[in-house]
């Protein structure tokens, strides 16, 4: 039966797999609810923890990304949440069908844990009713003992592959899940100060975050289970996905942590570039120690066998974990050269010239690529630097403006709607 279920899972994943850049844009377009407000929300602490504090061995429940929870967990609001249920609505019900399929007990199972239960229960009666004045153990212990001795067989294992599977599937599930979820978070507004669009950038980041832990903690549940049940390739492939999810963790945090430095100049790209290097070498070591933990857990001394196993490491974990290193390069490439500009809102430039409070026009400059900066003071060009997103040059001395230099006129036309004055410097008599 459970095998059955799966089976039923794949084609539905397999098409969600096919239409998530589908999905991906949807959420970065989905519209910002007017009404929006600041909802309660539980800290990301409080939702692993509570996360974590289920059954070792059920994955986490599905209810944590329902409707209901978006609101009164993750701080979104309710028309907010609506819009995004829309969009990931097939996944959470395949979601749901797979979680269900890894509590799903067999009838071996339920019929050897209710034949453990009453002889353990029968075991405590018989200690606790014996003359003897001190058991040399905890009678639970005992207890436990003797029943391993009577029942004669160890727990049934077979319906383990499948409840795996399950586990495997429902992070694969969530790490979809958490693609959308980072599009949504990439699609919100970066420039505004206001506390709603905070407040909203925080709740899709604390929900982003949360879901790449809840796959880390279900990974480590699954490699467990497969440990115990001397399951090595399902452990291989549960640790190898918990590497990945690991992996996606860190680079949306990192995504996260350049735009800071962009906005706030907080940290350098060589600090950046650095950390990332450091984690690529650590996925590295791991990678190298996962696979000598599986080939270790499946000695032999056939050759044909331990090429077979090298073989099967490779396309089922290996191949996964390269990708990673893949999106490494990448990664330290956005940081040293990409472009960090996502086009915003007339309001959001309305925003951003209320803030700086300018009392005439003439600030507001393009690089020679397009990207806008401002110079503060009288507006004229007095230091030569480099623009923050291409490294083309800006600025200038003796406010003469770098010959490659425009005149940002959108900003400086916000600037005169809004009631800002002429310049009456002569560099900025066009402005």
């Amino acid at each position: 039966m459970m095998s059955q279920h799966l089976a039923e899972a794949f084609p539905s994943i397999e098409i969600l797999s096919n239409v998530l850049e589908e999905l991906e844009d949807r959420a970065k377009k989905l519209e910002v609810a007017p009404d929006f407000e600041c909802s309660p929300v539980d800290g990301l602490e409080r939702l692993i923890a509570d996360s974590t504090t289920e059954k070792a061995d059920e994955v986490l429940d599905s209810g944590m990304f329902a409707l209901g929870s978006m609101v009164t967990r993750h701080g979104l609001s309710r028309s907010e949440a609506k819009a995004w249920m829309g969009v990931v609505v097939d996944i959470h019900n395949v979601y749901k069908q797979v979680a269900n399929i890894a509590k799903t007990r067999s009838a071996h199972v339920r019929a050897y844990e209710s034949a453990l239960s009453t002889l353990y229960r029968l075991e405590l009666a018989q200690l606790a009713a014996e003359p003897l004045p001190v058991h040399q153990v905890f009678p639970e212990h005992l207890a436990m003992r003797n029943v391993d001795r009577k029942i004669g067989q160890p727990p049934h294992k077979a319906d383990r592959r499948y409840h795996l599977e399950a586990f495997i599937l429902s992070v694969d599930l969530r790490l979809m899940l958490g693609s959308i979820a980072r599009s949504r978070f990439e699609g919100l507004p970066v420039a505004s100060n206001e506390p709603a669009a905070l407040h909203r950038r925080d709740v899709w980041y604390s929900f982003t975050l949360f879901i790449y832990q809840s796959c880390i903690v279900d990974c480590q549940k699954a490699i467990t289970i497969a440990h115990a049940t001397s399951s090595s390739r399902l452990a291989a492939r549960s640790a190898s996905l918990m590497l990945c999810s690991e992996f996606e963790q860190f680079r949306f945090s990192m995504l996260e942590k350049s735009r800071d430095m962009f906005k706030w100049g907080a940290l350098s790209r060589d600090d950046l570039v650095a950390e990332v290097q450091a984690d690529q070498e650590k996925l590295k070591s791991r990678l190298k120690e996962l696979q000598r933990s599986y080939l270790t857990s499946r000695p032999s001394n056939d050759p044909s066998q331990i090429i077979e196993d090298r073989q099967w490491f490779h396309k089922n974990c290996g191949v996964k974990i390269k990708r990673c290193f893949a999106e490494y390069e990448k990664l330290e490439d956005h940081i040293l050269n990409g472009s960090f500009y996502q086009p915003m809102s007339l309001q959001e430039k309305q925003d951003i010239i209320k803030a700086l409070g300018f009392s005439h026009r003439g600030h507001f400059y393009n690089c020679m690529n397009g990207h806008t900066f401002v110079i503060t003071e009288c507006g004229g060009a007095t230091q030569a630097s480099q623009c923050p997103e291409c490294r083309a040059p800006i600025g200038g001395g003796n406010h003469r403006l770098d010959a490659s230099n425009t005149r940002a006129r959108e900003y400086e036309d916000i600037s005169r709607q809004q009631g800002v004055r002429q310049s009456p410097w002569a560099w900025a008599v066009d402005a």
